[in-house]
């Protein structure tokens, strides 16, 4: 490992001042699956990695922000913050701060869990792969991934972009007062009342479903709310959003029909079981993102269904362009009835894993939520946007 220079500086959000040996957190367990990984640990190996091969990460990063004539000598300092703990990754804010005062901000994932560590191999593969196939969809770029052996075992790490004004967001309050809560990293809050965050779900389904392979049925599974895994920007008007893990990128499936056959009925069923998925994992959450689950407000049911078909209509199927798929999907969808569409569903959650908290809670209020998707269902199948000519 090379030794640490003093361009580097260690930070933890939340708390004042730089970490050094010094520091009453160094000896700190950085993961509970790992206790004799410390802290130290982790700013240690964090810094080689960023180190490797005469700083290849940054130098690709420097590149994707436009700077690649800026020469390593340029680098004036570099902070490595931990921003948080979860379930698979710590994951913290590198500031590279140039000789002109220039900040640019980058992610550094981190795992040293043997889960982790499959995850995050399997997410920088995806991450990869989506940023050629999908590159309309804005999720974060890979810079550099790689591994590094410390005397306590191993630590994996990719560097990414980081999507600088972005929280963290979840639902907050009690049964009475649900709201949403935007994080700070310094702490503060931003409250958001309904409906003002309901279109937050309908772009977390476009994303979904433009990232949705609509002929191998490949998708982004799993995703959760509560992990955090959308960020939000608050704007003017509204919220920007942004899907910033992808810890899977695969088919639940199957692969459909032959190559180069279009099984219009084959691509209409597998579609069916992603909206009626969507629909309901996009209402589920924990309560400030730790506590018990919580089912997301009805009211953005709506939202979620016109996120789906906008997702829909950014796509292509051989001939037929985003208006006719979606057009071919609700005539699809209406040979089924509410008591059909309701076990399908069903169906679906018989997938979960039974032992799983939240299971008791779908199973309370899926009848309900199931009324809502189809009633939303039949009423996008009057958009204007369904038209002939899209076949």
């Amino acid at each position: 490992m090379k030794p640490l220079t003093q361009d580097f500086t260690y930070r933890m959000a939340g708390v004042e001042g730089t970490i050094d040996a010094d520091s009453r957190l160094w000896n700190l367990s950085l993961d509970e699956a790992c206790p004799s990984f410390h802290l130290s640990h982790f700013f240690e190996s964090a810094t080689a990695f960023i180190q490797q091969d005469d700083y290849r990460g940054v130098r690709q990063g420097l590149c994707f922000y436009g700077r690649e004539d800026t020469p390593l000598s340029e680098i004036a300092s570099i902070e490595i913050c931990l921003e948080k703990h979860g379930a698979f990754y710590h994951p913290a804010r590198v500031s590279v701060v140039l000789a002109s005062q220039e900040m640019l901000l980058f992610v550094l994932n981190t795992a040293v869990s043997d889960s982790g560590l499959a995850v995050m191999e399997s997410e920088a593969r995806a991450l990869l792969r989506l940023a050629r196939e999908v590159s309309d969809v804005a999720l974060p770029r890979v810079f550099s991934a790689g591994r590094v052996a410390v005397k306590e075992g191993e630590a994996g790490f990719f560097l990414g972009q980081w999507f600088e004004g972005y929280l963290e967001f979840h639902i907050s309050g009690s049964p009475e007062n649900r709201h949403l809560e935007l994080w700070e990293s310094d702490g503060a809050i931003i409250s958001v009342d309904a409906p003002g965050y309901f279109d937050l779900y309908g772009q977390a389904a476009e994303i979904l479903t433009r990232l949705y392979n609509i002929e191998t049925f490949e998708q982004v599974f799993p995703w959760h709310h509560a992990a955090g895994d959308f960020v939000a920007k608050p704007l003017d008007s509204g919220f920007d959003l942004r899907l910033i893990t992808v810890r899977n990128y695969d088919s639940m499936i199957g692969i459909a029909g032959e190559s180069g056959v279009v099984d219009m009925d084959g691509v209409n069923r597998a579609l069916l079981l992603f909206f009626l998925n969507l629909c309901l994992r996009m209402r589920l959450d924990r309560i400030d993102g730790t506590k018990e689950f919580c089912m997301v407000d009805p009211g953005v049911v709506p939202h979620v269904v016109d996120g789906f078909f906008r997702g829909l209509q950014s796509k292509r199927l051989g001939a037929m362009a985003g208006a006719g798929l979606c057009r071919s999907f609700v005539d699809f969808t209406e040979e089924f009835d509410l008591g059909e569409l309701q076990e399908i569903t069903e169906m679906t959650v018989a997938s979960y894993n039974p032992k799983a908290p939240e299971i008791p809670l779908i199973k309370r209020d899926l009848a309900a939520h199931g009324e809502m998707v189809v009633s939303q269902l039949r009423e996008m199948g009057k958009k204007s946007f369904f038209i002939d000519k899209a076949f």
